[in-house]
Parts: C-alpha cells; structure tokens; sequence
C-alpha cells in the first residue's frame, strides 16, 4: 500500500484536494504546527512528507478516512478529484466551445 507513496512529497494544494479543504486552511495548520511539514520556499510553501500527513490523520479519524480512500484510488490506478474539480473542468469545456461557436457566428470579430 504505502510502497507508491515512499518518499513522496506532498503540496498545500494537494493535501486540500485530498482532505477536501481551503489550501489557506492547511498553510493555517502548517502554519500553527498541527500539521507538520517544511517551508520550501514563497513560491513553492509548505511541503509535506506521507509522515506528515499519517501524523495528523492519528489524531483526527475524519482525516484518516480521506487519507485511507486517497490511498486506495492510488492502488486502483485512479486519481481522487473532488466534484468541484470536475464540474469545473466540466465548466471550462462548456465555456469554451460556447465561445468559440459565438466568434464563428459573429464572423470572427468582423
């Protein structure tokens, strides 16, 4: 099981999408040493190891549900994404294809 995520490091942005929450509410936890990790840099924030994020999950069985279905789509060869995700990317191809029919019924602008 843990044998795809040894040695795997893990984004702010990442952890949200995992544990379903604001990437501003885990730099919160980083930030107040609820959940352990390291300041890489402005650009890139924090970063966290497995350890890291097993070690918050001991605490909080909530979290360790998430962590635990995260790791079985890991297993079956599929992604977690949340519906948010997918109704944006959804969204975008909508927009988009809306646009492009609207510039091919104005002429392109002209």
């Amino acid at each position: 099981m843990a044998n795809r995520l040894v040695g795997r490091v893990f984004t702010t942005i990442e952890l949200a999408r995992i544990f379903e929450k604001d990437p501003e509410t885990i730099r919160r936890w980083a930030r107040a040493g609820v959940l352990h990790g390291t300041y890489a840099s402005k650009r890139e924030g924090f970063l966290f190891s497995e350890a890291d994020v097993v070690g918050l999950c001991d605490f909080n069985p909530q979290y360790m549900a998430k962590w635990n279905a995260y790791v079985e789509g890991l297993e079956k060869g599929t992604t977690v994404k949340t519906l948010n995700d997918k109704i944006t990317e959804d969204d975008i191809r909508r927009i988009v294809r809306e646009e492009l029919i609207r510039l091919l019924n104005d002429g392109l602008g002209s």
